[in-house]
Parts: structure tokens; C-alpha cells; sequence
């Protein structure tokens, strides 16, 4: 199966694996495109699809823009924003 898009899943105060996020979204999306979570509370360098990336910082602010490089160097298709203030990032 080739895969068609690359999407990325931001969220600023979720768990990487959280039900809502990895299992409703990321794993339904993962199905036929390459899907990161990019999120401060995940468990970095897990390499299947969908993988979760770490982005914790010290601030709100600077969590921010870590996700923002974090998914920048991913180079994404498609944004999801998971709450209103990843918007900014996506």
C-alpha cells in the first residue's frame, strides 16, 4: 500500500497515546497516510505509523514552538490542531 500524505496531529496538553487522539484519529488516518503526533507528553522514537513525537518544554509558549520545528522538519500534507491554541503552530 502506498502511502498518500503525511499528517501531522499537534496537540499542546494531551498524552501521545490518548484515546482520542492515537486510537479515533491517528490510527484511522495511519490506515493510508504516514501520521506523527506531535505532543509534550508522548513517548519519543516509537517508528510505526502512527509515531509519536516528544515536545515537552519548560512553558506553554515554548512548547509552542517546539511543535512548531518538531513539525516543520516532518513536513506535512495535512495539520490536525487538537485544541485552539495549536492553531498558532498548524
Amino acid at each position: 500500500m502506498k502511502i498518500k500524505n503525511k499528517i501531522a496531529i499537534i496537540s499542546n496538553s494531551h498524552l501521545g497515546k490518548d484515546v482520542r487522539i492515537y486510537y479515533k484519529i491517528a490510527k484511522s488516518l495511519a490506515c493510508q497516510n504516514e501520521v506523527r503526533i506531535f505532543s509534550p507528553k508522548a513517548d519519543n522514537g516509537l517508528e510505526n505509523n502512527p509515531s509519536l513525537i516528544n515536545c515537552s518544554a519548560e512553558s506553554k509558549i515554548s512548547v509552542l514552538k517546539k511543535l512548531y520545528k518538531e513539525a516543520l522538519s516532518f513536513k506535512p500534507d495535512y495539520v490536525v490542531c487538537v485544541e485552539p491554541l495549536t492553531i498558532i503552530v498548524g
